[in-house]
């Protein structure tokens, strides 16, 4: 599981192109009411990416170059889980602005602090473009929530 978990994350998408239901502007999309989307409410990176904290957590912020460890949830707009990792199972590990994983992950993340929680929805250029990946479709946008369990 952990193996292919890192090779989940690890692809990075590059493009994107507007399809039934993805690929949308993030603007134009109606979320599922069960992931409380308020992109009114959020933050939004130069690359798209809309982020809010849920959590406000404790100690120096997170930047490029720190390793992170994060436990998540990965849904489609219309509120479908593809994607979890949370305890009991260990969080995932990687280091951050190396390209690890998608690149709406590497923007949305900068400035977290460790035990916060954020939510990113992320436009499917930032994710994985017109790739489908495991349940994900091509040209999907996404919405994660990321609880950021340590950095060093």
């Amino acid at each position: 599981m952990k193996r292919f978990l890192s090779l989940f994350l690890l692809l990075a998408g590059t493009s994107a192109c507007a399809a039934a239901g993805t690929g949308l502007a993030l603007e134009s999309i109606t979320f599922a009411p069960s992931l409380q989307v308020d992109l009114a409410a959020m933050q939004r990176t130069s690359t798209g990416v809309y982020y809010r904290d849920l959590v406000v957590g404790q100690g120096p912020q997170v930047n490029r170059g720190h390793r992170v460890a994060v436990h998540f949830a990965g849904f489609l707009p219309d509120g479908t889980q593809f994607q979890q990792v949370a305890p009991p199972n260990a969080p995932v590990e990687f280091e951050l602005g190396t390209g690890a994983v998608i690149r709406g992950w590497e923007s949305g993340m900068l400035g977290m602090r460790p035990g916060g929680q954020r939510q990113l929805v992320i436009p499917a250029a930032q994710a994985y473009g017109s790739r489908q990946v495991g349940r994900v479709p091509p040209n999907a946008n996404l919405v994660f929530v990321i609880k950021l369990v340590s950095a060093r």
